[in-house]
């Protein structure tokens, strides 16, 4: 897909539904590099916005499996 391991990282987060700051609290980076990463994803991805970017990733596999129930 062209995209760095931290720009899935963050682009799986980003298809959790997690918000800048959660997303940089859970890498260890600072909100600034979130942003940098999602502006170079939306880039690299040919996406207009979060929810596309976080399409993208649910159609590549790049998403976190949904939680089962059983």
């Amino acid at each position: 897909d062209g995209l760095t391991q931290r720009e899935i990282e963050v682009v799986r987060l980003v298809a959790a539904g997690k918000k800048d700051r959660e997303i940089g609290e859970e890498l260890f980076i600072s909100v600034k590099p979130v942003g940098n990463h999602m502006r170079n994803i939306l880039n690299k991805t040919d996406s207009a916005n979060r929810t596309e970017a976080a399409a993208y990733a649910i159609r590549r596999g790049l998403a976190p499996e949904e939680e089962s129930w059983d």
